[in-house]
């Protein structure tokens, strides 16, 4: 709806005090989204919208949340609210009346986005199909809202350079889930200083079926470790430190890998 080719062709023509007008965007949006038919509007893009957007951050879920019952994909990345050089996180309560009124929501992106804790935990709790969250960049994380939960439809999770992240609550949230997270376990560019051994070895411990892993390894044992992933297709090894003895083992073992990401690993030859 909000990302066609027309709709995008409409807010161009405005003039330039209309297009930067947040209030008056908001109102072209919500109009729009009370025009469609609520059943068959399941695809929302805002990710384009996120600066535009994100002044009227409130109204904004709010409009998502009394128009769009049947959405499927949801992308809000890049949506912050800010007031000086600090991002403040999106408003719990109207957060919390989005993911209650978005039951069938299987896709949510909201990469780069003010989302905290509480948010997340808002998302596990009402939005039970969902299959693929990405919250890499989210740097008010730290993991609390992976503390004893369970979804068993969730297959991709990604929280890359989310760096306040705390291991403890991401071994607990593996070693609950870690068998239903058989697509993808995106984690590269976490704050190193906090990753203990104990941390990848909850990746490999738990993650037995995924498909697609992107990590970064601090240690050439680490790295060696990964063998043990044999159902792996896709390994993003981005920054990680590796030598050819360790990559040797890996390829040798994980026989259907498909695609390799060795940038920055300056130890091989």
């Amino acid at each position: 709806v909000f990302g066609t080719r027309t709709e995008n062709q409409f807010i161009q023509n405005l003039n330039d005090s209309k297009r930067n007008d947040p209030k008056f965007i908001l109102k072209i949006f919500s109009s729009i989204l009370k025009k469609c038919n609520q059943k068959v509007l399941k695809y929302l893009n805002l990710s384009d919208y996120s600066i535009i957007l994100c002044a009227e951050n409130a109204k904004c879920l709010q409009a998502i949340s009394e128009n769009c019952p049947n959405l499927i994909y949801l992308n809000l990345s890049k949506h912050k609210i800010t007031r000086g050089r600090h991002s403040h996180p999106f408003s719990n309560y109207h957060f919390n009346k989005l993911t209650q009124n978005l039951p069938n929501l299987q896709t949510i992106d909201l990469r780069n986005c003010p989302i905290n804790d509480t948010n997340v935990k808002c998302l596990f709790e009402n939005c039970k199909l969902l299959e693929t969250i990405d919250l890499s960049h989210c740097k008010l994380l730290i993991g609390k809202c992976f503390e004893n939960v369970k979804v068993e439809n969730l297959r991709n999770l990604l929280i890359n350079s989310c760096t306040s992240m705390q291991e403890e609550y991401l071994i607990n949230f593996l070693r609950i889930n870690g068998k239903y997270l058989y697509s993808g376990f995106y984690a590269s560019g976490l704050n190193s200083s906090k990753l203990s051994s104990r941390f990848y070895e909850s990746v490999i411990d738990n993650l037995i079926y995924v498909k697609n892993l992107s990590i970064t390894c601090n240690t050439i044992e680490q790295t060696t470790n990964l063998f043990k992933m044999t159902n792996l297709i896709e390994l993003d090894l981005c920054l990680s430190q590796a030598n050819d003895n360790a990559l040797a083992l890996v390829l040798n073992k994980c026989n259907r890998l498909k695609s390799l990401n060795l940038s920055w690993c300056n130890d091989l030859t």
